[in-house]
């Protein structure tokens, strides 16, 4: 990836046994991210590169997961 606006990398793990546990990674160039409001984040992680990653279960406002966790 070249860090270009369609470049995107994305892992959807559906449990076949926990249908309940249905998880989505999204990741995408930060320049070309979503604006995530600070009261949904989380977690703030520093990367080794000195960037940092956010965390979200709720990035969608209104969305919430079913997990309870």
């Amino acid at each position: 990836m070249e860090g270009e606006i369609n470049d995107r990398f994305e892992i959807e793990y559906l449990n076949e046994y926990q249908p309940e546990n249905h998880f989505m990674v999204k990741i995408n160039p930060s320049k070309y991210g979503l604006t995530i409001r600070k009261e949904a984040i989380d977690y703030t992680y520093q990367l080794k590169d000195g960037n940092k990653a956010i965390y979200s279960k709720e990035i969608v406002k209104g969305f919430k997961p079913n997990n309870p966790w």
